[in-house]
């Protein structure tokens, strides 16, 4: 990475926790969905990031993310969690010869879908269960998680729209 791209990474980091605690947080669907748009900075992270600091990064927002909502270390273990799988996932999911950008608008909306929702279902299942810390509510935790990840996947795919373009590689 050069310094463009990590002056360009840190001020995604700070808007997405921006986003997530001033925003995000009051964003809620009957009960049963719940965004958590702040992980979409993993998820957009280039794919040659080093994973020392795809999971500092990891801890780090859900350490910030964490101290927002009170909830010690749950935020933190599941952004670890995806930020640890994520590789694994993006070498399952990309083909060889697919470029190594992130960004919906490169990609095929059907590969960041199946990327993205794996990773989201992940980090939410992580969360739902930690905070439950029982089986008593299985079936409606498995609710919110499904209801949550449908929720925010698509208000990822809405910001990835809404952000600007990167610009284009010249050779």
């Amino acid at each position: 990475m050069n310094n463009k791209t990590i002056v360009t990474q840190v001020v995604y980091f700070v808007l997405y926790i921006i986003l997530q605690v001033f925003f995000a947080k009051n964003l809620e669907l009957f009960d049963v969905a719940f965004c958590f748009v702040y992980i979409n900075f993993i998820l957009n992270l280039p794919q040659d990031t080093k994973r020392d600091v795809l999971l500092f990064s990891g801890f780090l927002l859900g350490f910030i993310v964490d101290s927002f909502y009170n909830t010690w270390g749950i935020h933190s273990a599941a952004c670890v969690l995806i930020a640890f799988i994520r590789p694994f996932v993006l070498k399952v999911v990309t083909p060889k010869n697919a470029g190594d950008d992130n960004d919906l608008k490169e990609r095929s909306l059907l590969r960041f879908s199946l990327y993205a929702i794996i990773l989201i279902f992940i980090h939410h299942s992580m969360i739902f269960f930690i905070e439950i810390a029982h089986f008593k509510l299985f079936f409606h935790t498995l609710v919110k998680i499904f209801f949550s990840t449908i929720f925010t996947f698509v208000l990822s795919v809405i910001i990835q729209y809404l952000s600007p373009k990167k610009a284009t590689k010249q050779a």
